[in-house]
């Protein structure tokens, strides 16, 4: 497919018209998550550049704020139907952040309001019982985890990456996407290692791109942007394949999160 047509696919695509229909869910959130620094930012506004086809803007910008970047989980509209969401990047990707990052997954946490994690237990659990307040079940999250090939990934970081994965997945439903940013320094041989690396580790796509810049505006790149949308949207309609309750959803990931919170609360208090 074209790029013309992949990108009147994505534009035009809606939840009603999987094959046994939206389940209720109304709105698809391309969640994204992954290391401070490793382009978040710069991959929304290329994938709003890819989907809107005109000329280059800024829509999400990488403000540093006591040491990290992108404190809010902010939304930024691509169609009717999908919005990618951007939020606080990870320093050490350690359980505490991992908690956050399922908070958000699980879509417990608020749109475009700051994002703190919590010291404690209770006040974790607090957080996901006020989340009944203002529901976001009828959103359906797609996970895209961005790293940048610029880190080197460490042996013994590879089992609670891998875990950590696997939670996504359980949470969400689908596979997290994985996007592979800052890879022009690096030879087809290396980036093959990367893919690699990921796919043993549970991932099932790995895709590479070079996010757009002020200073590098061509459109050269805009269909490997479109192809990771769409893949996310694939993605989405088989998971639809299967019977979905948005409501259930909740509250299955809900004890998923108080389970995995316990665990690591207790722990720590432990140590």
């Amino acid at each position: 497919m074209d790029e013309s047509k992949l990108r009147k696919c994505v534009q035009k695509f809606k939840l009603k018209d999987c094959n046994r229909g939206d389940h209720s869910y109304k709105r698809i959130l391309l969640q994204l998550f992954g290391y401070t620094g490793h382009g978040k930012s710069a991959f929304i506004n290329s994938c709003k550049y890819a989907i809107d086809g005109g000329k280059y803007e800024i829509y999400a910008k990488a403000e540093v704020n006591d040491g990290c970047v992108t404190r809010e989980r902010r939304t930024y509209q691509l169609t009717p139907t999908i919005t990618i969401v951007d939020n606080k990047g990870c320093t050490k990707l350690d359980h505490m952040e991992m908690l956050e990052i399922y908070a958000q997954l699980g879509n417990f946490l608020p749109v475009n309001e700051k994002v703190e994690s919590k010291e404690n237990y209770k006040d974790y659990a607090s957080r996901l019982e006020d989340s009944e307040l203002h529901p976001n079940d009828t959103d359906i999250v797609v996970p895209i985890f961005v790293y940048s090939a610029q880190k080197g990934l460490l042996d013994q970081e590879k089992p609670a990456l891998k875990s950590f994965l696997q939670t996504c997945r359980e949470i969400t439903g689908i596979v997290p996407i994985v996007v592979l940013t800052f890879t022009r320094k690096f030879d087809k041989e290396m980036i093959k290692n990367w893919e690699q690396t990921f796919v043993q580790m549970g991932a099932e796509s790995v895709l590479e791109v070079e996010n757009y810049t002020e200073k590098d505006p061509t459109k050269e790149r805009l269909l490997s942007f479109l192809k990771i949308i769409h893949l996310a949207l694939e993605n989405v309609q088989f998971c639809m394949e299967r019977p979905k309750e948005p409501k259930k959803e909740c509250i299955k990931n809900k004890k998923i999160l108080l389970k995995l919170a316990n665990e690591y609360y207790t722990t720590s208090n432990m140590g």
